[in-house]
C-alpha cells in the first residue's frame, strides 16, 4: 500500500536486501529465516543455520567483507539469489549470501596479519577468488555456530523458532520444557487436555512453581486471565457422608468390639460428618448477565475456571463457584423465551420491582478434571 505522498511502501523484505546496513546481524538472519517460512514455494526443504543440516541445504551462506576499511555495520551486504537472475545459485545453494564485518580472520579486523588480506583483494583484481572462497567456509560455519550460541541463551529466539518450525511441535525449546516442569506438565500425556491453552501456565509459571499455593495466589490468577474479581473464600465446609463400613459401631454379637468408636479420636455419630478444612468457594463477581452466562454450567468459561482452579490446587481440595450477578442486571423471567431460556436455579428469578442487593444465590460446582467440560450441577 502506497503512502500519502504516492510513494510504494517498501517491504522489511526489499530493505533487508537494499538496506542491509540498518539491521543487526542477529536481527536480519530472523528476518531471512521468517521470509523463508511465509513462502515455502520460493524456499522449499530449507535448514536452520547451525544446525546439523548440511551447509549447502542452509538457508543463508555467510561470508566475511575482505577490505582494508572499517566497517561501519555488521552486515555488509544481502544478496538474493534468484533462479532467474543470472547470479542465480547452482542448484541447492544457499538462496541468500551475506557478508558481515566481524570475526574473520581477514579484513580490518581480521586476526591475521594485513598483508594477507591484500593479497586475497590482489587475487581477487585477477579475477581468482579460490583462496576467499576457501577461507570463508570457515567463516560460514564459524558465524553459524555464533548465532546458534547467540539465540540458545535468549528464551524468547528459542520459542520463535520452535513455533516457526511446527505449530505444536512435540520437541519443544529447552526453555518452554524446563517451564512445563515447574508447573507438573512435564511430560506429553499431560498436555492438551484441557479446555485452556498449555501455553497459559507458562505465563503463571511463577505461581504454579511456588510451594505451598496459596489462596492469594489462585484469586491473582483467576483475575488475570479472565478479568472479573475473585474472592477466595476459605474453610466454606460441606458434608462428608460416611461409607456404612466405616461408621462407628459399638461391640455387639455381630460386630465383636465394633468399629470407628474411641472417644474423641474417632467416634462420629451418624453417617456424616461436617468438614470445613477441605473446602472452599470461588466468589465471582458482582458480574454482568452477558458474563453470567458464559460461567453458567451451559456457558463456555465455567468449566475453563474449574480446570484451571483444580489444575492449581490439586486433588486435595473442593470447592465449588458462586456467582454474583449486579443487581441491575437480573433479568426478567420469561417463560418460554427461545432467546434467553430460563433454567430453575441458574438464571430464574421472580421479580416484581428492581433488586436493592447484588443477587449471589447461584452456587455451582464442577469437577475440574480433564474428562468432562461441562461435569457441573446447580446447588
Amino acid at each position: 500500500m502506497g503512502t500519502e505522498g504516492r510513494r510504494k511502501r517498501a517491504t522489511v523484505a526489499s530493505r533487508l536486501v537494499e538496506q542491509p546496513y540498518q539491521f543487526d546481524f542477529f536481527q536480519a538472519m530472523r528476518l531471512l529465516e521468517k521470509i523463508a517460512q511465509e513462502d515455502p514455494e520460493a524456499f522449499p526443504n530449507w535448514k536452520s543455520i547451525g544446525q546439523d543440516g548440511p551447509p549447502h541445504r542452509e538457508l543463508v551462506e555467510l561470508k566475511v567483507l575482505c577490505a582494508r576499511t572499517f566497517p561501519s555495520s555488521e552486515v555488509a551486504s544481502i544478496v538474493r539469489r534468484r533462479p532467474d537472475s543470472e547470479d542465480a545459485p547452482p542448484e541447492g545453494e544457499p538462496p541468500f549470501v551475506m557478508t558481515t564485518t566481524f570475526m574473520g580472520v581477514f579484513g580490518a579486523q581480521g586476526v591475521m596479519p594485513l598483508h594477507y588480506t591484500q593479497t586475497i583483494l590482489d587475487r581477487a583484481r585477477r579475477k581468482d577468488y579460490a583462496l576467499r572462497d576457501f577461507i570463508d567456509l570457515f567463516h560460514h560455519r564459524i558465524l553459524s555456530l555464533f548465532y546458534r550460541a547467540w539465540e540458545k541463551y535468549r528464551f524468547p529466539i528459542g520459542f520463535e523458532r520452535a513455533r516457526r518450525n511446527s505449530p505444536k511441535p512435540k520437541d519443544l525449546d529447552l526453555f518452554t520444557e524446563t517451564l512445563y516442569s515447574l508447573v507438573g506438565m512435564g511430560t506429553d500425556g499431560i498436555r492438551d487436555r484441557l479446555l485452556i491453552d498449555d501455553e497459559t501456565f507458562l505465563y503463571y509459571a511463577g505461581h504454579f512453581a511456588h510451594r505451598p499455593r496459596s489462596a492469594l495466589g489462585l484469586q491473582q490468577i483467576l483475575e488475570d486471565y479472565f478479568s472479573f474479581d475473585v474472592v477466595v473464600q476459605q474453610y466454606t465446609g460441606h458434608w462428608l457422608y460416611i461409607d456404612p463400613a466405616d461408621q462407628s459401631r459399638l461391640p455387639d454379637a455381630a460386630g465383636m468390639l465394633g468399629g470407628n468408636n474411641r472417644l474423641g479420636e474417632e467416634t462420629v455419630i451418624g453417617h456424616r460428618m461436617w468438614n470445613c478444612e477441605t473446602r472452599f468457594r470461588l466468589r465471582i463477581g458482582p458480574v454482568d448477565y452477558r458474563q453470567y452466562k458464559r460461567l453458567m454450567p451451559s456457558g463456555d468459561q465455567l468449566g475453563e475456571v474449574a480446570q484451571l482452579t483444580r489444575t492449581y490446587v490439586g486433588n486435595s481440595l473442593d470447592f465449588d463457584t458462586q456467582l454474583v450477578l449486579k443487581n441491575s442486571e437480573v433479568p426478567q423471567c420469561i417463560l418460554g423465551s427461545e432467546e434467553d431460556p430460563c433454567f430453575l436455579g441458574y438464571n430464574m428469578w421472580l421479580r416484581v420491582g428492581e433488586f436493592v442487593n447484588d443477587v449471589e444465590d447461584a452456587v455451582f460446582q464442577h469437577s475440574g478434571y480433564p474428562l468432562g467440560s461441562t461435569e457441573a450441577s446447580a446447588k
